[in-house]
């Protein structure tokens, strides 16, 4: 099982992505916002960052960058994910 924080502002598409890791066996949590996503970090070590690159509040690539910065948010053997979905 894996530890799995989701940064996605599509609130139907987090519904979607969050209901399939959980059943696949996995703990996620679900951040709207790269505000959300950081006070998430905050207080846990995530094994995986899948994070949405638009958000409504700042740039998932900002986020991604300070994540990457700081050790804390992450367990020793993480990774983040990024993706834009084309229209």
């Amino acid at each position: 099982m894996y530890s799995i924080l989701l940064v996605e502002d599509d609130q139907d598409l987090s519904a979607i992505t969050h209901a399939n890791l959980t059943h696949a066996g996995h703990s996620a949590d679900e951040a709207f916002t790269c505000a959300q996503a950081e006070e998430f970090l905050s207080q846990k070590k995530y094994d995986m960052i899948l994070l949405n690159v638009m958000l409504p509040d700042r740039s998932g690539d900002e986020l991604c960058r300070s994540i990457r910065k700081s050790s804390d948010s992450l367990s020793s053997s993480s990774a983040v994910w990024k993706a834009v979905i084309p229209s």
